[in-house]
Parts: C-alpha cells; sequence; structure tokens
C-alpha cells in the first residue's frame, strides 16, 4: 500500500468514548466492516450495524493524519461512534485489503469542458435529484462569478424572466403533496432558499459600485418572484422570512443610495408597503419596515440633518420604530463608503451604536480615543472585545490590552456561563501571554477558569502562574469541588489528570452522563472497586430488567468495565454474581449468550 497511515491505535482510542471503542473493536473482531476504499487521502467505508443498510464512514487522512471523520449512523452522544471505530481500526490492521483508487481530482484532471459536461449530463439524466443539484450549484456558481466581477464590469442585472425561472429553478427540488411533510425534506429547502437568498445577494455587488438603481432593479424581480411561490411554502417555517428579512437590509441601502425622484420615491413606497402586506400573514416583526423608513425619511429628515451637522439631540426622541436599527446601519454604511467619516461619528455616537463609533475611530488612526471611549460607554464584554481585536488587528496592541483588561472590570452578563465575557477572558490571557503582559495574561486566564471551568483553561492558569501555581491550583479546586452539577465534565477532566480519583467520584455520583461516569469506572478500578461494581451493576441491572433488548450490549458492556474490580481475590464473587444473572434473565436469548461471555 502507497499511503502510509501517520496514526495510531492509541489516536484511535483518544477519538472516542470508552465504550464506544471497544464496541468498535467487538465490530472488527466480529467482521462487520465490509469495505475499505482509499481515495488518495480520503478513505470510504462500509460498516454493517443494526439497520439492514451498512453505514458509510468518510475520514480525511490528509498527511496520514486523522482528520474530520464521519458516519452516516445517528449516534449523537460525543467523540466518535462504533462504526468508525471499526473502521479506522481495520484499516491500520488489515493494510493489504483496502482499496485504492485513484482521487476524482486526479480522473477529471485531463478531461475538457464537453467531456465534464458529458459526464455531469450523462449522471443527471434520469435522475431528477441529482438534476436539481446540480442546477443549484450553478446557480450558486453564476452568483459567485458576479460578486467577484470587478466594479466597472459588472453586467446589466438579468430581466424579471430570468429571476422568475431561477426561483422556480431552486424549489423545483421541494415540491411535495401538503406541508405536513416539511420535515422529511430539510437538506432540498435550505438549499432552495440558500438558492433565493444568493440571488438577493446579487443586488451587492452593483450597490458597492455604486449603482444603486441596478440593485433597486435585482431586489424588486426577486421580490416579485418570490411572492408567486410563497404561499406555497412560506407558512411551514420562518426560515422562508430570511429572504425578505435581506431584502428589506438591501432595499434600505440602495433607496438611500439611489438619486431617486420624488415620483419615483413614492412608486417604491407603495410598492414596499404592497409587499410587506402580502407578508403580513407570516411576517409580524415587518421584514421590510426599515426599507419603508428609508423611502419615507430618506437623508432630508430635519432631525436626521441636525445631528449630521452636530447639533444636540437624537434622530428618534422617543420610542424608535420598527426598523429603526436597520436603517441606522444603512446610513452609517453609506457615510463610511462616501467617506464621510466626521457625520458617521458623529450619528454613531447620538444614535447608540456605540461600537461602530469606537471601531471607527480605530480605523482613523485614533486608537487612545477610542480607548477612552470605549471606556466610558461600551457596557457589553461582546463589544470591548471586538474594539479589543480591532485594535490589535491595527497593530494598536498596547492599546488593545488596555481595553480588553478594562472589559473583565465588567459584570457578567446574563446567560449560559458567562457567555461572550469568557471569550473575552481568553482572547485577552492569549494575546497578553504573546506581548510579554504576564500579569494581566494571568488574570483573565484565572477569570476564564472562573467563569467556564474546563481542563484547557485549568492547564492555562498552570502554564502562566509559575511560582504561584502551588496556591493558585488549590482555589482552584476547591472551588471546582462546590461548582454547580452542570460541570461535572471539567470537574472529571481536572480531577483525573491530577490524580484524584476521590473527587472525579464524587463529581458523577449524582450524573446521568453514561460515558462521563464510564471514564471515572475505568480510572476507580482499582482504588474504589466497590463504588465501580455498585456503579456498573446498578447500570447494567436497569437495562436487563428493563427488558431493553437493544440495549443489552450495553448492559454487558456496563457489567464488563467491573470486571476489574473483581482481580483482587474476588474472582469466586464475579462468577457467581454473573451466574446469578444468567439464570434470573435466562428466558433473555439475546441476553444471555453476552452474559456467557464475560465468564472468567
Amino acid at each position: 500500500m502507497a499511503f502510509s497511515p501517520q496514526f495510531t491505535e492509541a489516536d484511535v482510542k483518544e477519538l472516542a468514548a470508552p465504550d464506544s471503542f471497544t464496541r468498535g473493536r467487538q465490530y472488527l473482531r466480529s467482521g462487520q466492516v465490509l469495505s475499505l476504499l482509499l481515495r488518495g487521502s480520503r478513505l470510504q467505508a462500509e460498516v454493517q450495524g443494526s439497520g439492514y443498510e451498512p453505514y458509510v464512514v468518510t475520514a480525511d487522512l490528509t498527511g496520514g493524519k486523522l482528520g474530520a471523520v464521519v458516519c452516516t449512523c445517528p449516534y449523537a452522544l460525543g467523540g466518535a461512534c462504533k462504526h468508525v471505530v471499526a473502521a479506522l481500526l481495520a484499516f491500520l490492521n488489515a493494510p493489504d485489503e483496502v482499496e485504492e483508487q485513484p482521487p476524482i481530482e486526479s480522473l477529471l484532471a485531463g478531461l475538457d469542458r464537453d467531456q465534464l459536461t458529458s459526464i455531469l449530463v450523462s449522471l443527471a439524466d434520469g435522475e431528477p435529484a441529482l438534476a436539481e443539484r446540480i442546477e443549484l450549484h450553478a446557480l450558486k456558481l453564476g452568483h459567485t462569478a458576479l460578486a467577484s466581477a470587478a466594479p466597472g464590469a459588472l453586467p446589466p442585472p438579468p430581466t424579471p424572466e430570468v429571476f422568475r425561472k431561477r426561483i422556480s429553478a431552486a424549489f423545483r427540488s421541494t415540491r411535495r403533496r401538503s406541508h405536513d411533510d416539511y420535515h422529511e425534506y430539510p437538506d432540498q429547502v435550505g438549499e432552495a432558499l440558500s438558492a433565493v437568498t444568493g440571488l438577493v445577494e446579487e443586488a451587492v455587488p452593483y450597490l458597492q459600485a455604486g449603482d444603486a438603481r441596478s440593485a433597486l432593479q435585482v431586489l424588486d424581480a426577486v421580490a416579485a418572484a418570490y411572492l408567486d411561490r410563497f404561499d406555497e411554502f412560506g407558512e411551514t417555517d420562518w426560515d422562508f422570512m430570511a429572504p425578505f428579512q435581506r431584502i428589506g437590509v438591501l432595499a434600505a441601502e440602495a433607496l438611500l443610495t439611489a438619486r431617486l425622484t420624488p415620483e419615483e420615491t413614492e412608486a417604491w413606497t407603495e410598492r414596499i408597503e404592497t409587499w410587506q402586506s402580502e407578508l403580513d400573514e407570516y411576517d409580524d416583526e415587518g421584514a421590510l419596515a426599515a426599507a419603508e423608513l428609508a423611502a419615507r425619511m430618506g437623508w432630508e429628515d430635519p432631525a436626521l440633518q441636525r445631528v449630521l451637522q452636530g447639533g444636540s439631540g437624537r434622530v428618534w426622541e422617543d420610542e424608535k420604530p420598527y426598523g429603526a436599527d436597520i436603517l441606522m446601519a444603512a446610513w452609517l454604511a453609506i457615510l463610511e463608503r462616501q467617506g464621510r467619516t466626521e457625520e458617521y461619528l458623529r450619528l454613531s455616537h447620538a444614535e447608540g451604536p456605540r461600537l461602530q463609533h469606537a471601531v471607527m475611530l480605530v480605523r482613523l488612526d485614533r486608537a487612545a480615543e477610542a480607548v477612552a471611549y470605549g471606556a466610558e460607554h461600551l457596557a457589553s464584554t461582546g463589544d470591548v472585545l471586538r474594539l479589543a481585536q480591532t485594535l490589535h488587528e491595527c497593530g494598536a496592541v498596547a492599546e488593545a490590552l488596555q481595553a480588553a483588561g478594562g472589559g473583565l472590570e465588567l459584570p457578567a452578563e446574563e446567560g449560559w456561563r458567562g457567555g461572550r465575557r469568557v471569550e473575552l477572558a481568553c482572547w485577552t490571557r492569549d494575546r497578553a501571554a504573546e506581548a510579554g503582559d504576564l500579569n494581566l495574561a494571568l488574570r483573565a486566564a484565572r477569570e476564564a477558569q472562573q467563569d467556564a471551568p474546563s481542563l484547557e483553561n485549568y492547564l492555562a492558569v498552570q502554564r502562566l502562574a509559575g511560582e504561584q501555581w502551588p496556591a493558585l491550583r488549590e482555589g482552584l479546586l476547591e472551588a471546582l469541588r462546590t461548582a454547580p452539577r452542570y460541570y461535572s465534565k471539567p470537574q472529571v477532566d481536572i480531577f483525573l489528570h491530577e490524580g484524584l480519583v476521590d473527587d472525579a467520584v464524587q463529581a458523577v455520583s449524582q450524573s446521568s452522563d453514561a460515558l462521563l461516569t464510564a471514564r471515572v469506572v475505568e480510572a476507580a478500578s482499582e482504588s474504589h472497586p466497590d463504588w465501580v461494581i455498585r456503579t456498573c451493576r446498578a447500570r447494567a441491572e436497569a437495562i436487563m430488567d428493563e427488558g431493553k433488548a437493544g440495549a443489552y450490549e450495553d448492559a454487558a458492556e456496563w457489567l464488563a468495565r467491573s470486571r476489574p474490580a473483581y482481580v483482587a481475590g474476588r474472582a469466586s464473587e464475579w462468577n457467581q454474581y454473573l451466574g446469578g444473572l444468567i439464570e434470573k434473565h435466562a428466558r433473555k436469548y439475546k441476553l444471555v449468550p453476552l452474559l456467557k461471555a464475560l465468564r472468567d
């Protein structure tokens, strides 16, 4: 075999939970790996599982190393499934049985356009689903080509009829008899929506080139064509509003950029209101509200002009209407594109997108001013992080760390385990360490571990602590012992890393996580045999007593995990217990062979 793997069985074991690795090895030994095919650095295997059709495993082995691995089975409990384990072990253990074929790229490399077209046409002939997928990909490639065209080389927008045909093609693959079976087609529907959104995005190159009228032509054509299909699909899922939400954003900017006559502005206002009225049955938020505001207010609104000229007050002194934030983003985008930076700063400060104000200061080489503004006006750690990242990207490293350090003083936002504050702490830790500011790096590392305990964050504190580590270690471990129950995984990771099996046992004592418990069982067999035996018995007996035939292999694996705990002169106890189980469950023909296989 010309291909040489650069991974070992230990690497495979690292990918999977202990029970998945054990079962994968059993699958290999029982001959359930049906085929192995290697195309270049891509491995494909068929593994017979519990279903009629074998599962397909694919693995990226670029450079001989393990990359992304995928299986078609529904396993979703974490780590690689047993089919992946079986396939990779088969590849390592029986390289002579691997069929090698050249990569698809090399097979096609020598073909000309006509030959490639012939292959695609012949494959799609008689396969409507494949033909439709090819059609969707062609539409996406057409959009990509438009987006990459130079501003002066943009072709005129397609006619409305072209857009109508392209949207019909996008939804052809999702045609069905009723809305009730929508969830049987999530991939096809997602592709169709992606294609429609891609058509909406064809307005962007025109907008960026300053040709707002062409952008409006695109949006008008896509909106009209999509509305014709909307009654058919719109009530099935909120995602169907996404193209119109994007149309609302782009239309607002296009209407503000194009120099329309009063008559044209009135016509566009009526058109957008008509679209929104057709959407109201499905849309409570007003997807086109920003476009309506843009058409009504334009640039001549007195309050807007007062703010742009440096006057006091705001554009909306009272409650903002629907679409105001999107309209504000459109005003700012146009001001930035036109180089009207002082007006940009006045508007962004007055109306509250304070992060954008601070970022603009950075882009204007006013880093110190940006830091001071952020310290006064940015109240979320997510905004502080973005400002710090922008400063760092622009080479203002000291100012970036100053902003980030100040952000760590902000109170944690409500949300799951600290939210963006943890991200800010980790970013600050790493960038401060790179810059040699070890005090800030250690402070940020401790914040990250406090807000989101993990082995990675724990080890980061250790790396940065130096002589302070012994004292810090005890504090971190004590905090971990009293952490909420949902932190059981990082507790186990860290306790086992430190060899604190007692603490790991306590961490999973109330846990329902089978994979986590299995890890602790494996580590505790010698030091806590009675706990291992009780835990494994309880899980196995619950499965057997309930007669869950499909999970009998799991029960046998739990019993197998308890077996090492009997080694110290307790073999007779093990055999007696096993014999009792065989007698008790003698009528369960699927279970008994599994139990007998566990005998000494």
